[in-house]
């Protein structure tokens, strides 16, 4: 890990996926509106490349791209601050096969996991990672899968179980089950560009973890804080990586982490003998 100074550290929280993506906060709805103080976009890390040859300004439509630039492999961000910002930032950092929009909202549009830390005084910085939603630019080819996939995506959140085309949530999940709910949940799914792989086995956890301690530094650039870090599922090895190339990260909250460290390895005893618990 890049940093000694990592000044909190881990919580690894094992939630069910089905609450983390589509859980409501009930207790929310009932709240005034929120006070934004500050919202907007930028990218964080990537590439940028370089073709070969030389560009021709009166041929734009030249299709080899000679001489061309591309920018690449970022990480979009989408920011908001409250007008009463008291605590430290939080960068989340979503799932496989998702974008930022899981932890924005719930399919039926009730509050996400955003709107009650910026309530309770946080800056949220929402990722879009290299190659999904908004940060689809890419420096290599993948491949989108016209698959029909839906009810993978059901089973491996496990939301539940789908029987006879009919959706069977389990006991004591949050998520809503009615048709126009699971429409909106499954049109939240999007495609990586850069995978040929729909069942992520060509995944880049270094490339993406990059683009996520790019964001973190530049999150400190603008504010002066470190961040704590909120991953979910794939983001959770990225979540772990990027802390070797920044040293700005306050914490990690690791929600049901792949990738990461299991807790009786080498690598985490290491890792976690640096770190505080942080609540």
């Amino acid at each position: 890990m890049k940093s000694s100074k990592l000044a909190a550290g881990l919580a690894a929280a094992v939630l069910a996926a089905g609450t983390v993506l589509a859980g409501s906060f009930p207790a929310l709805a009932a709240e005034a509106p929120l006070s934004i103080a500050d919202q907007g976009y930028f990218s964080a890390g990537g590439l940028t490349i370089t073709s070969d040859g030389t560009f021709d300004p009166s041929n734009q439509w030249e299709e080899t791209g000679a001489g061309q630039t591309a920018r690449v492999d970022h990480a979009n961000v989408y920011y908001q601050v409250p007008e009463e910002e008291t605590r430290l930032p939080i960068v989340f950092w979503h799932s496989c096969g998702q974008s930022r929009m899981g932890w924005m909202t719930t399919p039926d549009a009730g509050a996400g996991w955003s709107d009650p830390f910026l309530r309770d005084g946080h800056a949220v910085y929402l990722i879009d990672a290299p190659h999904r939603g908004e940060a689809g630019a890419t420096s290599r080819a993948g491949t989108i899968s016209t698959k029909t996939l839906d009810q993978r995506w059901y089973t491996q959140f496990r939301i539940g179980r789908w029987e006879s085309g009919t959706s069977v949530v389990n006991p004591g999940s949050q998520v809503p089950n009615a048709p126009a709910s699971l429409d909106q949940f499954f049109r939240q799914m999007t495609p990586d560009t850069g995978m040929t792989s729909d069942m992520g086995a060509d995944f880049d956890n270094d490339l993406v973890a990059r683009a996520l301690a790019a964001t973190v530094d530049e999150v400190y650039a603008r504010t002066g804080k470190n961040s704590i870090v909120i991953t979910h599922s794939q983001g959770g090895g990225p979540g772990w990586t990027a802390a070797e190339y920044t040293d700005h990260m306050a914490a990690i909250v690791a929600i049901e982490p792949g990738g990461a460290p299991s807790a009786d390895s080498a690598k985490f005893q290491e890792d976690s003998d640096r770190l505080l618990l942080w609540r």
